[in-house]
């Protein structure tokens, strides 16, 4: 559930179903000012359930409103926003009522290269670096400290959160926003080994983030060998996240954290990757596919459906017995 973030923006009943497109109950002119959960609510709040077992918490309640399923609006007395999708729209208030509303400006201790072209409606923050032919377009901000490098283009309404390092040539797609000491197109992890010890492999190649994209704090996206690293419109990509060297991630595919996918991997559209998931280089993953936490994936899917491996915890003495009895199996083989 969402805590309640205090803000001065302040709304009516009616005037937030108008702006969601719902139809409401109860007195037009309640005050609202904040989204909250259920449990921290306050008379200014509002906040939504969409299970049964909400309805009781919901009673006790100090919130002014809820938005709520139409099944469930018939057994609240509160004043209410009646939703088919209460979670969704319950999203679009709490944007509402915490939009950052940047004034955009330039930090006089920003230092950016007189190729550069910025637009002028742009938050750069202090000690930003934004290197040679870099291209920044309206309505982005990028924040204290972080480095663009040179021939980067951000396209309009990207946020760069603090700290973020963005290495040459990367190109970064609408909307998309980056946080806090994430490193994009540092050079992958390419060596050829000889005679003479481990030869370094340039990477000439490039980091390409298209639409809509969310990556997330402490995340490293290394550039392509020759070819370019590609992350396609749509992919959420959670904290402490690794994307090696021309890895292809297709549109709308969602990683959790600790997740690390080797080098010239291509994963689908709409896939669903869950935490600490490893998936080794040169594979293919087709579209519509789940990996479970903690999956190691060594072979290509081509069939989409959902896929495991490891061994779930279970009591210290049972999974002693059970690999036990791997050991005499593998014996008697």
């Amino acid at each position: 559930m969402f805590r309640r973030v205090p803000t001065s923006r302040s709304k009516t009943l009616k005037e937030l179903a108008n702006l969601i497109k719902c139809d409401f109950e109860g007195d037009p002119s309640t005050a609202l000012s904040n989204a909250s959960s259920v449990t921290n609510a306050q008379k200014d709040s509002i906040v939504f359930i969409s299970e049964e077992k909400y309805l009781k918490p919901m009673t006790e309640s100090n919130a002014g409103a809820v938005v709520v399923s139409p099944d469930l609006a018939k057994r609240i007395s509160k004043s209410k926003i009646i939703s088919n999708n209460p979670y969704r729209d319950f999203i679009k208030l709490v944007e509402l009522f915490n939009k950052d509303d940047a004034i955009f400006s330039i930090a006089s201790s920003a230092r950016i290269h007189p190729t550069a072209n910025v637009a002028e409606n742009v938050l750069i923050g202090n000690h930003v670096v934004i290197g040679q032919g870099s291209i920044i377009k309206a309505g982005t901000k990028v924040h204290a400290n972080s480095v663009i490098g040179k021939n980067v283009c951000i396209d309009e309404n990207v946020t760069i959160s603090s700290n973020v390092t963005i290495y040459s040539d990367t190109q970064i797609g609408a909307e998309s926003k980056i946080l806090a000491g994430s490193v994009i197109g540092s050079q992958g992890f390419g060596y050829l080994e000889d005679a003479e010890g481990w030869i370094e492999i340039p990477h000439i190649g490039k980091v390409v983030i298209g639409k809509h994209v969310m990556i997330g704090a402490n995340c490293t996206i290394d550039r392509g060998t020759l070819d370019d690293t590609f992350i396609g419109d749509g992919v959420k990509l959670d904290n402490l996240i690794h994307i090696a060297h021309n890895v292809k991630l297709g549109r709308n595919t969602a990683i959790a954290a600790t997740s690390a996918i080797a080098g010239s991997t291509m994963i689908g559209a709409n896939c669903k990757i869950a935490g600490r998931v490893s998936i080794m280089g040169h594979l293919s993953i087709c579209d519509d596919v789940t990996i479970t936490s903690n999956t190691l994936v060594t072979k290509s899917i081509d069939k989409k459906g959902t896929y495991s491996s490891g061994i779930p915890a279970t009591e210290a003495g049972l999974w002693r017995k059970m690999i036990s009895q791997l050991k005499l199996n593998a014996r008697k083989d």
